[in-house]
């Protein structure tokens, strides 16, 4: 990535444990770093007030990134009225809300939000963003894994596990 020029990072699940983490450590002059959430609103604001205090500049993306028209539609919002760079990174952080349970009293419909998130989730932001950084011949796009799916996971985090591995 050419870095002379602003850069602009999408981090997915922005809001909270190593999403928020890696949003913070982008923050740096010369980076607008976008911040994708679904809900906590005040913990997304404190991460952008992180990234500015880094002096990046930091921008807040609501949408759920297992939802393409919804995602579509936020990030055609965030646009609206701002100069913004063409997105050159992505970093895939976003995860499913853990409940954590016995496998055998889970069912398929916790299993399925987990892998929506992040399989599905990182199917849609590659569809969205990869075309610009195709254009451009240059970008990145990190999917970010759990060491619980590559280690003895913890009990009763089957789905969160599979989808993350």
């Amino acid at each position: 990535m050419n870095s002379q020029a602003e850069q602009v990072v999408v981090v997915t699940g922005g809001s909270r444990g190593l999403g928020a983490a890696i949003a913070v450590r982008l923050g740096r002059p010369g980076t607008t770093v976008v911040i994708n959430y679904v809900e906590r609103d005040a913990a997304a604001a404190a991460v952008a007030r992180d990234v500015e205090a880094a002096g990046g500049r930091a921008l807040l993306l609501k949408a759920d990134v297992s939802d393409r028209s919804g995602l579509d539609a936020a990030w055609a919002r965030l646009h609206t009225g701002r100069s913004m760079g063409p997105v050159t990174a992505v970093v895939h952080s976003a995860g499913a809300r853990l409940q954590p349970s016995p496998f055998l009293d889970s069912d398929w419909e916790r299993f399925a939000r987990h892998l929506d998130v992040a399989v599905r989730g990182a199917y849609n932001c590659c569809q969205l963003f990869l075309p610009g950084m195709v254009e451009r011949k240059q970008g990145a796009v990190v999917f970010v894994a759990s060491a619980a799916a590559h280690a003895v996971p913890p009990s009763q985090w089957s789905p969160y596990v599979t989808a993350k591995g």
